[in-house]
């Protein structure tokens, strides 16, 4: 076993310099190190690896996949983050509880009871969110 892990680490010191330039080019430099770590862990650990003829090139392969993966995932973030971003358009439905809550609380005699809100401005609910409900009652800054 210590022979498995000493090679290992023979082609790791081998390759890791222009791998880290090859996932720069792929990911930037702030995550090209990250990227060459994960992947080049994540092949040592596969069962495939003591089997692998190519070694340089597996290693290529699981650092464009990782960095493939990584720019999914940001991409996914970046979504996620700008759907929910403050101030963006949310529906009625994903704004807080609390916010909801405080509406529902207020009394008919106030200008944005959600009494008056169903009545005067409906079509408009579902694209707004809750912080954004009060700038439509009448009266408000």
């Amino acid at each position: 076993m210590m022979t498995a892990v000493a090679d290992s680490s023979d082609v790791y010191r081998r390759h890791a310099d222009e791998l880290v330039r090859y996932a720069t080019a792929l990911v930037g430099p702030a995550d090209a190190p990250d990227v060459v770590v994960d992947a080049v862990v994540t092949a040592f650990e596969s069962p495939a690896w003591p089997t692998v003829e190519n070694q340089r090139a597996y290693l290529y392969r699981a650092v464009l996949n990782r960095s493939l993966s990584m720019r999914r995932s940001d991409a996914r973030r970046s979504a996620r983050e700008e759907r929910f971003a403050v101030g963006g358009s949310v529906a009625i439905g994903d704004s807080s509880i609390d916010a909801q809550r405080a509406l529902a609380e207020l009394s008919p005699q106030q200008p944005c009871a959600p009494g008056w809100l169903a009545r005067h401005r409906r079509p408009q609910l579902r694209r707004l969110g809750a912080a954004e409900l009060v700038s439509h009652c009448p009266g408000s800054p």
